[in-house]
């Protein structure tokens, strides 16, 4: 009968998955100070979908709420690069907890699908940092599809080991 909840992480060696993992469930009840209505709100990280900067003003995306944050976009990211956080262009930060799938646009650009049925547009300049922050319990790389074939990829992040599903 705990007071508090505990979380045991069983492991041979530290690993960048282990270290992921752990930040991961340090972090479970971290918040971002933010504003909405000038009213202020403790944001759990992990209900974060994504953080933009636009005119220099910082915005945190969560499921259907957005609100203002003072920090700047480059704080964030070195305060939550342990967190799942990963730059994906100039102006965006995205929760790779989130992400979905990458689909290539017709304009050879790319776009990020979110959990909460947004979409980010993706600098091709930061991918390889998606792939290296993307979650250690699903898929360890990503499919870029070919613009002119009607295709979406999904990834499952239920599973226990790598799944993806085509549908087009």
């Amino acid at each position: 009968d705990l007071e508090t909840p505990e979380v045991t992480i069983a492991y041979r060696e530290i690993t960048p998955s282990v270290q992921r993992v752990s930040e991961y469930v340090r972090n479970v009840e971290r918040t971002i100070l933010c504003k909405k209505d000038n009213e202020e709100y403790g944001i759990l990280i992990n209900d974060i979908f994504y953080f933009e900067s636009v005119d220099k003003k910082v915005f945190a995306y969560c499921e259907k709420e957005v609100y203002r944050t003072n920090d700047k976009l480059y704080e964030l990211e070195e305060m939550l690069s342990q967190s799942g956080f990963v730059r994906v262009s100039k102006s965006v930060l995205i929760n790779v907890e989130k992400l979905t799938g990458i689909k290539t646009l017709a304009n050879s650009k790319l776009e990020a699908k979110l959990s909460n049925g947004e979409s980010v547009c993706v600098t091709r300049k930061y991918l390889k940092d998606i792939k290296g922050e993307y979650p250690p319990t699903s898929l360890s790389f990503i499919y870029i599809l070919h613009p002119h074939q009607d295709h979406s990829l999904s990834f499952d992040h239920s599973l226990s080991h790598s799944e993806v599903s085509f549908q087009g």
